[in-house]
């Protein structure tokens, strides 16, 4: 079951962006499984219930990062298909690092930094959402260092975000 902080933010999002004439999709059975392989049967029910449930993929959002003072620092991402998520966690460079550590990469700089969007399943079912740059190392523990918060929760993001 999806945690009903996250559910309800991202209803209103939704709402938001369906009021603009926007939609996104959401994941089929079939391919979430194939995404469940890759992450070796590690992806928590929420999380599955979530891509399920949710059209969020094709969706762009910007938003402003948490820990930011300054009210131009935004950041603009788009929300990644499974084939993009299943890509960044078995070709790309950080993802290929952090697949044992259990992050996920939900989406992406649309300016195309390449520095990726992730959660982390091991974080709870509101985890927070983190900006993690491409070019630190190889090493996962060197990545994560440098990775920068976006939204402390997946709610905070929804609920903060404005559909593009």
């Amino acid at each position: 079951m999806v945690n009903p902080i996250v559910k309800s933010s991202i209803q209103k999002l939704i709402e938001s962006a369906e009021s603009e004439g926007k939609s996104g999709e959401n994941f089929s059975l079939i391919k979430l499984d194939d995404l469940n392989k890759v992450f070796r049967n590690k992806l928590p029910e929420w999380l599955i219930q979530f891509y399920r449930n949710v059209p969020i993929y094709g969706l762009e959002i910007t938003t402003k990062y948490t820990d930011s003072e300054d009210d131009e620092d935004y950041i603009d991402m788009g929300f990644l298909n499974i084939e993009g998520i299943i890509s960044e966690a078995t070709e790309l460079y950080p993802g290929i690092a952090l697949l044992d550590k259990g992050y996920l990469c939900i989406g992406y700089d649309t300016l195309g930094t390449g520095d990726q969007i992730y959660i982390s399943l091991d974080e709870g079912e509101n985890p927070p959402v983190y900006q993690i740059y491409h070019d630190v190392s190889e090493q996962p523990d060197e990545i994560l260092s440098a990775k920068r918060l976006i939204a402390n929760s997946l709610s905070e993001l929804f609920n903060n975000a404005k559909v593009t």
